[in-house]
């Protein structure tokens, strides 16, 4: 039982993404959003070119998106056949549970 637990736990922190991956993704997409802000803001101050985009504008999404997708890539999503079940972990509760009454 304890091998079980101890392997549970392992897998989880090895194949887990972490709070810092998710809070990198969301400022990775806070920065795409400002940047089209910023992009539509710029559009709206040119007189007479509502409908143009350059290509330095198109360029600059690009590689925020193909920024943001690596990030996403280089996330550690772990595998659901590799974390612990309902059953292992009702299994741990009552293994505590048993300990703490022989305490």
């Amino acid at each position: 039982m304890k091998t079980t637990i101890e392997d549970s736990a392992v897998r989880a922190e090895v194949n887990a993404a972490s709070k810092e991956d998710f809070t990198m993704v969301e400022l990775l997409l806070k920065e795409i959003s400002s940047g089209v802000d910023e992009l539509q803001s710029k559009m709206k101050r040119m007189p007479g070119h509502e409908d143009s985009v350059s290509k330095a504008d198109i360029h600059a999404i690009e590689a925020l998106c193909l920024d943001t997708k690596t990030q996403i890539d280089e996330l550690v999503i772990p595998h659901p056949d590799l974390l612990p079940t309902k059953d292992d972990i009702l299994g741990i509760k009552e293994s505590l549970a048993a300990m703490q009454e022989q305490i």
